[in-house]
């Protein structure tokens, strides 16, 4: 009886239509960028035991980074904050661990950066690129699209590491273009949670770090349609259109 009014409540929280056959982590992942957080946690913690490693670390923390940074009016920094050091493994050993530890990392600094804490930008840009350096060696035992996810938190600690000095360095400005490159192709992933990752991350880099607002309207709008319930996706597109007309 209790098994079947937690179902009726899922139903109930989760008015997004789900697609026949999606799995878990899909599920859950649609349920955070519909910005439907109650049913996200809920189908979270009913399934945590069957989820991998990585993808219980990307959900959970971009679950926390939606709902307690990303996507509400009143931030609440404390628990996004002890959301990472869950997640956070001071001396990652296996390539599973060092593989979520780099979403850890990509998370932390750009967090930092969006609260202008350069400092710690800093400390977390070295932690960062010793897990990266390490990891881009090894061949990691992903599935496609865990492979796919894992070189798109690449490319955003590739752009974060060269963006300041981009202005001074001509070959940090290529390392630039190059994770650029890398996202825009992500973001027409036939995967549809690398596609929508990629298109967030591409369009706000675009609005907000490369001041080329038009380049995003196609990532937000596509983001917009897909994701109706999400408030931000349609602000974010329509500030980019406002921005490209100025």
């Amino acid at each position: 009886m209790r098994r079947f009014l937690l179902s009726i409540l899922f139903f109930v929280f989760a008015n997004v239509s789900l697609k026949a056959g999606d799995d878990v982590p899909h599920q859950i992942f649609k349920l955070i960028y519909n910005q439907q957080y109650d049913s996200a946690h809920f189908v979270l913690n009913q399934n945590k035991g069957q989820l991998d490693g990585f993808y219980l670390t990307v959900l959970e923390i971009d679950l926390s980074y939606w709902e307690n940074v990303t996507g509400t009016e009143g931030p609440n920094y404390e628990i996004f904050e002890t959301t990472l050091k869950n997640h956070e493994v001071q001396n990652p050993e296996t390539l599973d661990e060092q593989a979520s530890g780099l979403v850890v990392q990509s998370y932390r600094l750009r967090y930092a950066l969006k609260r202008y804490h350069l400092f710690s930008a800093l400390k977390t840009r070295k932690s960062a690129l010793g897990l990266y350096d390490s990891l881009k060696e090894n061949k990691l035992a992903f599935d496609p699209e865990q492979t796919e996810v894992f070189k798109l938190y690449s490319a955003l600690i590739s752009y974060f590491n060269h963006y300041l000095g981009s202005y001074f360095s001509r070959s940090s400005k290529a390392e630039l273009s190059k994770a650029i490159h890398e996202m825009e192709k992500l973001s027409d992933s036939d995967f549809e949670m690398v596609k929508t990752l990629g298109s967030y991350f591409l369009g706000k880099i675009y609005l907000q770090y490369e001041k080329e607002p038009e380049k995003g309207i196609h990532l937000f709008a596509y983001l917009a349609e897909n994701y109706p319930n999400n408030q931000r996706f349609q602000e974010y597109l329509q500030v980019s259109k406002e921005k490209s007309v100025n």
